[in-house]
C-alpha cells in the first residue's frame, strides 16, 4: 500500500470512528432489538436507550475532566 492509500485510509477511519462508537454503544445496551408490542412503546423504548448511552457519554466525560461548553 502506497503512503498516499495509507494516509487516505487514517483520515477515513478516523470519520468513521467518530460516526461509529455510538452505535456500538447502543448495540451494547441491547441494541435495536424490540421486546415491545406497539409502536409508541417500541419508540419509547428505543429513546430510553439512547438517553441511558447520553448519559453515560456524560458521566464518562465528567469523570476525565473535559468541560461541555
Amino acid at each position: 500500500m502506497s503512503e498516499t492509500q495509507a494516509r487516505r485510509n487514517r483520515r477515513i477511519a478516523r470519520i468513521r470512528a467518530r460516526g461509529e462508537h455510538p452505535f456500538a454503544g447502543l448495540r451494547q445496551l441491547g441494541g435495536k432489538v424490540l421486546q415491545r408490542i406497539g409502536l409508541k412503546r417500541a419508540a419509547l423504548q428505543l429513546q430510553l436507550k439512547a438517553a441511558t448511552y447520553n448519559l453515560k457519554r456524560l458521566s464518562g466525560l465528567k469523570e476525565a475532566g473535559v468541560m461541555a461548553f
